[in-house]
């Protein structure tokens, strides 16, 4: 069976530099509700296809040594920007949003990348992501800087503890090693990084991020599945 399609992350290495102590959003619901369209400005996500069978997996799947769960994920209302060009350059993005949700006092909580395009087949100075911040405000964001959900739906979550640097090769496991054999197919949008340590003083070693790959929904597979 091929390979599935490689997919590298917004490299996390950039937030080392961006991402001050995150403190939790007041009032935001966690439960949410779920998400059913497009973010507003944004593109249709890369469509990735794999030739792995769509049969349906057990909500809990340990494949290849490493741990994935398939959740049902609720949208986050974040401040977003979009950045193009080599993945490395994103912090500066982090750090205009965080200046930002300062300079009107509103919380922020949780940090996210989506990432758009894969590094092996778009060029560097075409590469596409979204620095997300969650925040809530009613305030009217500066120009470049986009309100609004984000995420939502079926994906494969594996959670990586480690460096940043690390990512990158726990992507390509999940497509390599746990996708062909999981029964899942990849659905559209982009590859979801939610950092759930990013303080200063938080070690390498135990930095913890989940990495969220897009899944098609079980209805969507079961028709497609070979008869």
């Amino acid at each position: 069976m091929p390979a599935a399609p490689r997919v590298s992350p917004c490299p996390a290495a950039a937030l080392r530099a961006a991402i001050p102590h995150c403190a939790p959003v007041e009032g935001v619901n966690r439960r949410g509700t779920r998400f059913r369209k497009t973010p507003v400005g944004v593109t249709a996500g890369v469509r990735f296809r794999s030739r792995a069978p769509c049969v349906p997996t057990r909500d809990r799947i340990r494949a290849h040594t490493m741990d994935v769960r398939i959740e049902q994920l609720n949208s986050i209302r974040v401040a977003r920007i979009r950045h193009v060009g080599p993945y490395a350059d994103v912090g500066p993005c982090f750090k205009r949003l965080f200046r930002w949700a300062g300079a009107i006092g509103v919380p922020t909580g949780r940090v996210l990348t989506l990432s758009w395009d894969d590094p092996e087949t778009v060029a560097p100075e075409r590469l596409r992501c979204d620095a997300c911040v969650e925040l809530r405000t009613d305030q009217e964001p500066p120009p470049g800087i986009v309100l609004g959900p984000i995420g939502g739906g079926r994906h494969a979550v594996h959670r990586f503890v480690g460096p940043y640097e690390g990512i990158s090769k726990a992507y390509l496991r999940l497509c390599d090693e746990w996708l062909p054999g999981s029964g899942e197919s990849i659905g559209e949008g982009p590859c979801m990084e939610i950092y759930r340590k990013t303080q200063a003083d938080t070690p390498p070693d135990r930095r913890v991020t989940d990495l969220c790959l897009p899944l098609q929904d079980r209805i969507h597979s079961r028709r497609r599945r070979p008869g």
